[in-house]
């Protein structure tokens, strides 16, 4: 992006969330969805879920495709709550499906 004095200015990146923060923003994702519109009894696309939240959906949809290859493979939600998203990530890349078992269930359904 250029200013007025057509300098280059750099965005900045968001600091990485923890795997908590991520659970706790697609719980709120989903339930934003969910909740019925005021003035009707339509439900609210998961984009303007995502705009209420102030969270691309873009980010979520991956956050989402990223927990799910993780819960399939075995990785241990529950353990790991305080690390970075990117050790999810990694674990995921790595194909290493052995390191540990599934954490709580109940955390991880968000239909």
């Amino acid at each position: 992006m250029f200013t007025k004095n057509r300098e280059y200015k750099r965005r900045t990146r968001h600091a990485e969330r923890t795997v908590e923060e991520v659970l706790e923003l697609i719980k709120k994702w989903r339930a934003e969805a969910e909740k019925k519109r005021e003035n009707g009894k339509k439900k609210i696309s998961l984009a303007d879920a995502a705009k209420e939240i102030g969270v691309p959906k873009k980010s979520l949809d991956d956050y989402m495709t990223i927990i799910r290859k993780a819960k399939e493979m075995g990785f241990d939600f529950c353990a790991n709550l305080k690390k970075k998203f990117g050790t999810v990530r990694a674990f995921v890349k790595s194909g290493n499906g052995a390191l540990s078992c599934v954490g709580d269930e109940t955390q991880l359904n968000f239909h």
